[in-house]
């Protein structure tokens, strides 16, 4: 059996993945398709905002699997290079082909689209640089902008990398002695910081108000390791 694999986290991130569908599907019917139509709003739904705590569980999952799988093997800094390909090649490829078909459907769409050009249909008619392409591929268009020039769910991706970067600092800090517990509320609690008290000017500030989901999750992950009190299923 391998030892890095919980079965209950794989549940978890299913009913994560269900709360953020269900959340995504409601926004569907909150927008006007055209200017006859009147947008409907489910408040018992909208009041537990449901997409937002699948994507804090998300994060908070990752935070976990992470160092359950990495914690072992991160002991010195020539460790972070290998940590890091594992992570980019775990999400860029996916994404770059989405954003390539993505830009694809978009150029067709404007070619053959005749009809309102309005409401909810603007997004597929933003203009785009070369430079914003190449700043979506990079990860890097949550501190540069521009923010839902195309996919407005791609906002996550550079938040989770930037996340990687900084897990194998905590790994190592971890392994100080008396410091395990600490590193990652430390880490947690200097991302709030800078969200609070913004010394850097970044055109989304989700890394920093997010950043205790994921580092709880490594928090979490590391008393599951060193207590012998377990959670049933």
């Amino acid at each position: 059996m391998n030892k890095h694999y919980f079965e209950p986290l794989t549940w978890l991130r299913a009913v994560a993945a269900f709360f953020v569908v269900i959340s995504h599907s409601l926004r569907t019917s909150e927008i006007q398709y055209s200017p006859t139509d009147e947008a409907s709003h489910f408040l018992p739904l909208n009041l537990l905002d449901l997409g937002s705590f699948g994507v804090c569980l998300f994060f908070a999952l990752s935070g976990c699997t992470l160092f359950i799988s990495s914690h072992e093997k991160i002991n010195q800094f020539g460790d972070f290079f290998g940590f890091y390909i594992k992570r980019f090649m775990r999400i860029w490829p996916a994404f770059a082909i989405s954003l390539f078909i993505y830009l694809v459907f978009i150029e067709i769409f404007r070619h053959f689209y005749t009809a309102d050009k309005s409401f909810w249909i603007a997004q597929f008619l933003n203009e785009y640089s070369l430079q914003n392409v190449f700043q979506y591929l990079s990860l890097t268009f949550n501190i540069y902008g521009p923010r839902n020039l195309f996919i407005g769910p791609y906002w996550s991706l550079p938040v989770e990398f930037q996340y990687y970067l900084l897990l194998p600092f905590a790994l190592l800090l971890m392994k100080i002695r008396n410091f395990g517990f600490l590193s990652p509320l430390l880490f947690s609690a200097v991302l709030y910081f800078l969200f609070r008290e913004p010394v850097f000017q970044w055109d989304r500030d989700e890394v920093f108000q997010m950043g205790f989901t994921f580092f709880g999750g490594v928090f979490l992950a590391n008393y599951h390791r060193s207590k012998t009190f377990r959670v049933p299923f």
